[in-house]
């Protein structure tokens, strides 16, 4: 739990520096880049909660990664093709 929190607070705190720094985007729209991870980050437990709980913590964590792994491919593919 403490190796997450702290790898998940150090890429959500730096986040800002990405946009600005990479993409120059003005730092008063950075907020609007973060604000799809607060709103993830406060429907999360809500919506997964009772799904974690009917379907089982082994399942949901392989469905979990299954889906994370084909959104990364898609990502993948798709800025490859730009390139």
């Amino acid at each position: 739990m403490a190796s997450q929190a702290f790898f998940y607070n150090a890429i959500f705190f730096t986040y800002a520096l990405v946009p600005d720094e990479l993409y120059a985007v003005p730092q008063a729209s950075v907020g609007y880049f973060i604000f799809p991870f607060a709103v993830g980050n406060f429907l999360g437990p809500l919506v997964l909660g009772r799904l974690f709980d009917a379907v089982g913590p082994a399942r949901h964590d392989a469905c979990t990664y299954a889906a994370s792994g084909v959104g990364l491919f898609v990502t993948g593919t798709s800025s490859a093709s730009r390139c």
